[in-house]
């Protein structure tokens, strides 16, 4: 059995993230150390309302989490999965948009850390089937070893100044890079469902660059004219690049790729109007309903009782 992390605290933290660092193509956005008692979920004191759930509703992040457990048993359920048990040494990939929940079992204290990131890196990754749905659950080959780097980088993490970001999330990227490694025997082929939309073969390699811009980044307030910004383009130059490209509008696709998300989490999840409207990058409920109404022909509560839960949604 590994080792116990040497993190015990319930410590956490959370991060503003700038546009340089999000350049960097995988950045942090929290970093923390829980501890569970049996059947009781992650603390909701001191945390965005997104992070927190309870076993009977679960939840549906915006962005990716690594959870690596460290001590105790316990139990891990999301679609794709069912429901799994969890031992120490085990590595929770949690990705975007896919419903997941988890507790420690009865007599049981369980014990982890966790780290939410983003950008563009874990997005190919994704999309090459390293990180899928259906391997959110992994065993750490030489768990001691990865254990103490992750604990290495919580506590650094957890006492960085904010301008230390670069290197932190630096270092995130290496800490990730060595958790595929460790695990890559539990990654299965790279699944259809959930993948955003191929871009190999688009001639315009800024345009295809774009998309991926939008994709890993929608739930944020991006924009046509930041995506533009990003890529060196006007934005007039950037507009008619994108629509030659893709037969539709920049602004489109921030939209399809918004609505895509929040179709997800209403056939799957039970979660508040106003949750999911955050989760997926609209300013509210309202402009989640009304922008549903234009392009879907109905309202998102009609849409989520006539739709059936599904796992095999695409987006495209």
């Amino acid at each position: 059995m590994p080792k116990k992390s040497t993190v015990d605290a319930e410590l956490f933290r959370y991060f503003p993230v700038s546009s340089q660092i999000m350049q960097l193509g995988l950045y942090v956005t929290g970093i923390g150390t829980q501890s569970n008692r049996p059947s009781e979920a992650p603390r909701a004191k001191g945390h965005p309302d997104l992070y927190w759930f309870t076993w009977e509703k679960g939840r549906v992040l915006p962005e990716y989490q690594m959870v690596y457990v460290t001590a105790g048993s316990g139990e891990f359920e999301s679609r794709p999965t069912g429901l799994v048990s969890v031992e120490p040494g085990t590595a929770l990939f949690l990705l975007p948009d896919v419903w997941h929940r988890y507790h420690a079992k009865a007599g049981c204290v369980w014990s982890c850390i966790w780290m939410s990131f983003n950008g563009e890196i874990p997005h190919r990754w994704q999309r090459a089937g390293i990180l899928t749905p259906e391997s959110a659950v992994r065993r750490v080959a030489d768990a001691d070893h990865f254990g103490s780097q992750f604990a290495s980088l919580a506590v650094r993490t957890l006492q960085a100044p904010s301008q230390d970001m670069l290197a932190i999330s630096l270092s995130a990227l290496q800490l990730m890079a060595l958790a595929v490694e460790r695990t890559a025997a539990a990654a299965p082929p790279a699944p259809k469902e959930l993948a955003p939309p191929r871009t190999d073969s688009l001639q315009d390699r800024l345009v295809a660059r774009a998309v991926d811009l939008i994709w890993s980044h929608s739930h944020q307030m991006i924009s046509v004219g930041l995506v533009a910004r990003n890529l060196g383009l006007a934005r007039r130059t950037f507009e008619r690049r994108f629509l030659k490209a893709r037969q539709h509008t920049a602004l489109q696709e921030i939209l399809n790729c918004r609505l895509r998300r929040a179709e997800i989490m209403l056939r799957n999840t039970h979660l508040p109007m106003k949750h999911i409207a955050r989760a997926a990058g609209f300013t509210s409920a309202t402009h989640l309903a009304r922008t549903f109404r234009d392009r879907r022909g109905m309202t998102p509560g009609e849409f989520r009782r006539n739709m059936p839960p599904s796992g095999e949604d695409q987006m495209d």
